[in-house]
């Protein structure tokens, strides 16, 4: 027997909440049987297996028609997601084929010489024509804010509302209604509360009326297991929908700072991704910097999705509120994207409303630029720079970084531009309609208002994104023409190396 790695099922399956009834050992391989069927429950008893070849080699059989021809992968896909097996590997793995082969000899005694074993690519992997051909889009469960199926991260600073706008989301989405004037998707609703205590819990519930989805609280019998515990596995029984964990700190026993530890914790919240759930944590930021996130920098690199939440002073979209600067009573809020996302660049702005939580609010520069165009009305042609003395002159605003700024927002609302040369022209409008205060990321203009999605949710509007779009309802499995065909019934005694699966 040479060295090698095989897959402690046990170990395996134990970790991840799999109950093994029994093992039967057999000439060639071993069959661990399951309690219950990873894809069908009421398939109990001895139906159910995931049988080990002597060589390594993993298959999984159910005696089901409806399970027929599920395959290991399939099922390591409903267990674990695409998780990292290495942490069940254990040696003594015999004769074992490897994934990665070169091409080169097996110097073994029982290999034929004159032949070489290659593995199909198409068993494991797609073409990219068959990525191309794929039925999927991205969905949003929250439109432009978040989307189907991937991991959101939500910072702001203790205190600024993150758990009531959470809230109100989770009551939206809930019934199927729109929040703060964006679309939501129903779905199944989890909010995993490690942070808040139970009657402040209970009086925002009841304050907002939300009926119709799962609370799980710390102080609970029992109480929620952390991400990082061996009860995390119950998460996965549920039916997937939208999962909030409040907040990251409290939801899990690592430091956070430690980018091993974080890797470990989102690598569980991938697994509840690759299962069909969206997952939103939410997370403080310092108080030194509210626009950026506490911990290492693999919460932020391994999450799909960031969101802000902070303050802004009124009339602008960039300075924060400090903590004693509180003379503002109608407190404006930004939230949407911030440095990352695999997605669509996009905020809003909205304001607290006690007793009624958040509600949309005007964009801060929109009061600003109406100023601005009232003083460029009538005046005609203007350069950058005589629109600049003119807006100072008159509105006592000293930055031109500031004015070139909401010159070039405004272009084609307030006002049009002309090219003479190099130079940019600036004319007021006649007449402005003053915008919503829901609006995308731009570099230069003013969009279209209206929030731009289908019937069906999916984003129509392709701009320009952060980062190359990710398909949020893709299937999670390999669904090629050769996967989904029938497969012929054969007898685990004649199961071959060409028949199993590798780990």
């Amino acid at each position: 027997m040479s060295d090698g790695l095989r897959l402690d099922v046990e170990k395996y399956c134990h970790e991840h909440g799999r109950e093994i009834s029994g093992v039967k050992v057999n000439n060639g391989y071993t069959l661990y049987l399951l309690k219950e069927c990873v894809f069908d429950p009421n398939h109990k008893g001895k139906d159910a297996a995931i049988g080990q070849a002597d060589n390594g080699a993993l298959f999984y059989q159910c005696f089901h028609d409806s399970c027929k021809g599920k395959k290991w992968r399939d099922a390591k896909e409903r267990i674990s997601g695409k998780d990292d097996l290495s942490p069940f590997m254990k040696s003594d793995l015999s004769n074992c084929p490897t994934i990665y082969s070169t091409g080169k000899k097996d110097s073994s005694e029982n290999q034929d010489q004159d032949k070489i074993s290659y593995l199909d690519p198409g068993e494991y992997m797609r073409t990219g024509q068959e990525i191309q051909d794929l039925q999927c889009a991205v969905t949003w469960v929250w439109d432009k804010q978040i989307p189907e199926q991937s991991i959101t991260l939500l910072s702001a600073k203790g205190g600024t509302g993150k758990t009531w706008l959470s809230l109100g989301i989770l009551d939206a989405v809930s019934r199927g209604v729109p929040y703060l004037g964006l679309k939501t998707k129903q779905m199944p609703i989890y909010y995993i509360d490690f942070e808040n205590p139970l009657p402040v819990l209970r009086d925002r519930v009841k304050e907002i009326g939300i009926t119709g989805a799962w609370f799980w609280h710390n102080g609970d019998t029992p109480p929620p297991p952390k991400i990082d515990s061996s009860g995390f596995s119950i998460y996965k029984r549920f039916p997937p929908g939208l999962i909030f964990f409040d907040t990251l700190r409290a939801s899990q026993s690592q430091d956070e700072n430690d980018s091993r530890h974080m890797a470990m914790v989102m690598g569980r919240l991938k697994e509840l991704r690759g299962i069909g759930f969206t997952v939103v944590i939410l997370h403080h930021t310092p108080k030194s910097n509210d626009r950026t996130y506490k911990g290492s920098t693999a919460i932020f690199d391994l999450s799909d999705h960031v969101l802000g939440l902070y303050r802004v002073k009124k009339g602008t979209t960039n300075e924060i509120v400090e903590d004693n600067d509180d003379e503002d009573e109608e407190k404006t809020f930004r939230i949407g994207t911030k440095e990352k996302t695999r997605y669509e660049p996009f905020h809003m702005f909205i304001r607290f409303s006690p007793g009624r939580g958040f509600e949309p609010a005007p964009d801060p520069d929109t009061e600003i630029m109406e100023a601005m165009w009232d003083v460029l009305l009538g005046k005609g042609k203007l350069t950058q720079l005589a629109a600049f003395e003119e807006i100072r002159d008159t509105l006592s605003i000293k930055s031109k970084q500031k004015v070139v700024r909401l010159l070039g927002k405004g272009e084609g609302h307030f006002w049009d531009v002309f090219k003479d040369g190099k130079k940019k022209l600036y004319e007021a409008r006649a007449t402005v309609q003053v915008s919503t205060p829901i609006y995308r990321e731009t570099i230069g203009q003013m969009n279209e208002t209206k929030s731009d999605v289908s019937e069906q949710n999916q984003v129509v509007n392709s701009e320009k994104t952060v980062d190359e779009p990710v398909l949020s309802n893709c299937p999670s499995t390999l669904q090629t023409d050769k996967t989904v065909q029938e497969i012929p019934d054969k007898s685990i005694e004649s199961l071959s190396e060409a028949d199993s699966e590798i780990f």
